[in-house]
């Protein structure tokens, strides 16, 4: 209780205006850049975790926007890949994502081979940040051709090992005692079991360690003035140097129980002057929480922040010193447990085979009141798909792993009620975790992030047009543009002087067909073509999944071998697969027609005419084109085709 007012005491009398100038810009800068640049997710709920060839993966896409992390109004296209084991794009689609949520789905090639494949989702304008929040998953493929015969594992060689140590805050200081996090990692970015021992320079041992959870583990350790340490691994040749501890500087602490009704905090440093101004800083998602200036003058400040300032999530507390740059940094998680509840209540509890099963599900806030919700429910045979406790969902994406670089092993675990351990072991990631979305001293200097890809809020298309039989480009021609179906995109625009355009937010809705004709600028001739521009692959953001196990355990053999049961049942039922070549065929057949008067003569019986008109930039629809000049069309009992540019756009009868 003491600490916590001595904190309010010192925040109140440092008031001075170079410290409350610089709150204010954080304030300022912050808010603008939310406005200026927000963020999104994008989550996909996958029906199951791995799959056999030939069948289809089934997802749905969530879409969320800004630090509540609301159902995105920003943009409908969500791009999903599929990449193979070797990083190869196999597939890429994009499904339209209507208030924040669509569905898609890839078949998977009988030719493929088992093996680790990787799911990315993104929008087009999450490509204008950091490539390693995008939304990225492993899933398991078995091949059926491979698995005829029973698979065996042979004894993987030692996994390299990669072990740091990490200073809370990011830096210890001689003389303070400072808690240090580590961390074992292999070459696939799980966690390895190490233990081993810490000595200094003097071969004087100081303390041991040992990891506790998933390849982490924390020590104390005070350090004397002029040494330095390094750690004696189990198991590893050469030892491993910890960071050297600095004379000058902050130490930070936070101490988060879970469970407490506050976030405390401790400050350190040897430097004790009236003058020694500090300012804190607290955001999350890039929402500031909580901000104040205070003045270290005897070397150390402690204070309590109430949880419930705080935002559900990974929050920053960033210490500043007085001359306004970061010294300390920690990354601490806040549960307020203000997260809607579902509940499933089934009709039976026993069901039996094909019968019809009907489910109810509650959605309701914290406080009981019932809530809305976009839901997708996937239903699979547990005999056959094992679904753990600890793996990752929406909220574990959402709230955790999406704000965090690096491999997050078992998110789903720091949200299990049923591991005693979680709050204690969330704070452990925490400790070997301090990426962030954004740097301050972009924040502070009020520089935007440099945005290239634009906000799709429908299909972009563009390309090049083309003089045809060659590749010069046509510079400001003009490109129409109409929908196969007449009703829903319709329009025209002009090439800039390299023959390109380009036509956003085209709204289509399932598989459409869109028709492009073009003439040049001053001549009516149309003899031209398109060179359509693929989709942007965004580069491969690099190691942050961990990768399925690659073993197989009982569920993963049962899964194969009622695949190959499948599939030899269901071979009995086709044609033979076998090629079997045909003899020599001649087919006889007619010209097929591509020209206007070729098609009219083709297709048309009777009287036939074909009307030039000069300007068509007034016309919002082709059949506006034929008022006034079209009289007496159709006098004849006989079908009507109307034909613009060489693409038939009418057909109808009297």
């Amino acid at each position: 209780m003491r600490a916590g007012l001595a904190l309010v005491l010192t925040i109140g009398l440092a008031t001075e205006s170079s410290g409350q100038d610089f709150l204010s810009l954080i304030r300022k800068n912050l808010d603008l850049d939310q406005r200026r640049s927000p963020t999104e997710k994008v989550y996909l709920h996958l029906d199951r975790p791995f799959y056999m060839t030939g069948e289809s993966i089934y997802f749905s896409a969530y879409v969320a926007e800004g630090y509540v992390q609301k159902p995105s109004t920003l943009s409908t296209n969500v791009h999903v890949e599929l990449n193979s084991p070797e990083g190869k794009l196999l597939k890429r689609i994009t499904i339209q994502a209507k208030e924040g949520q669509g569905k898609g789905y890839f078949d998977l090639a009988d030719t493929l081979e088992t093996g680790s494949y990787r799911i990315r989702a993104y929008t087009s304008w999450m490509q204008n940040f950091d490539n390693d929040f995008i939304f990225q998953r492993a899933v398991r493929v078995y091949s059926l051709l491979e698995n005829q015969q029973p698979v065996s594992v042979t004894a993987a060689p030692p996994p390299l090992m990669d072990l740091q140590f990490l200073p809370e805050g990011g830096r210890w200081l001689y003389g303070v005692e400072s808690r240090i996090a580590f961390k074992a990692i292999d070459e696939t970015g799980k966690g390895v079991d190490v233990r081993g021992k810490i000595y200094d320079d003097l071969q004087r041992e100081v303390s041991d360690f040992h990891t506790t959870h998933l390849g982490m583990g924390m020590i104390t350790l005070r350090p004397e003035p002029g040494r330095t340490y390094q750690a004696i691994v189990d198991g590893l040749p050469a030892p491993v140097m910890l960071p050297a501890p600095a004379s000058t500087g902050y130490a930070l602490k936070v101490i988060n129980d879970g469970l407490a009704k506050n976030v405390q905090f401790q400050i350190r440093t040897p430097v004790t002057a009236a003058d020694n101004h500090v300012t804190l800083v607290v955001q999350c998602r890039g929402r500031l929480i909580y901000s104040s200036n205070a003045v270290v003058a005897s070397g150390e400040l402690n204070g309590r922040i109430p949880r419930i300032a705080f935002l559900t999530g990974v929050n920053h507390i960033t210490l500043f010193d007085k001359h306004h740059q970061p010294v300390a940094e920690r990354l601490f998680y806040v549960d307020r447990k203000d997260t809607v509840a579902v509940r499933i209540l089934l009709s039976d509890s026993i069901t039996g085979k094909r019968k019809r099963v009907a489910v109810d599900l509650e959605i309701r806030y914290p406080d009981g009141t019932p809530a809305k919700a976009r839901l997708s429910v996937a239903a699979t045979d547990d005999s056959q798909i094992v679904l753990g406790p600890n793996r990752e969902t929406i909220a574990s994406y959402l709230l955790l792993r999406s704000d965090l670089k690096g491999t997050v092993e078992s998110p789903g675990y720091y949200f299990n009620p049923r591991n005693k351990d979680r709050f204690e072991t969330l704070d452990l990631l925490m400790l070997t975790h301090g990426w962030r979305r954004f740097t301050w001293k972009r924040i502070v200097d009020n520089e935007p992030v440099k945005i290239t890809f634009p906000m799709e809020k429908g299909f972009p298309i563009s390309g090049t047009m083309k003089r045809n039989y060659s590749d010069k480009p046509i510079p400001h021609g003009k490109v129409s543009f109409l929908s196969k179906d007449f009703q829903t995109v319709f329009g025209a625009i002009e090439t800039n002087a390299a023959g390109r355009f380009r036509v956003d937010n085209i709204q289509v809705d399932g598989p459409s067909e869109i028709l492009f004709q073009g003439h040049f600028k001053k001549e009516r001739r149309t003899d031209v073509w398109f060179a359509f521009d693929t989709l942007q692959v965004i580069a491969e953001p690099g190691k942050g999944i961990c990768p399925p196990q690659e073993e197989l355990g009982e569920f993963e053999r049962a899964f194969i071998n009622k695949g190959i049961a499948r599939r030899n049942i269901d071979e009995q039922f086709e044609v033979e697969r076998e090629i079997t070549m045909l003899d020599e065929v001649v087919v006889v057949g007619k010209k097929i027609p591509t020209t206007v008067r070729e098609k009219l003569n083709a297709e048309s019986r009777g009287y036939k005419r074909t009307i030039a008109i000069d300007n068509t930039s007034w016309a919002n629809h082709p059949l506006e084109l034929l008022r006034g000049k079209a009289t007496g069309i159709g006098d004849c009992n006989r079908p009507i085709r109307i034909y613009w540019n060489g693409v038939q756009i009418i057909h109808f009868t009297q």
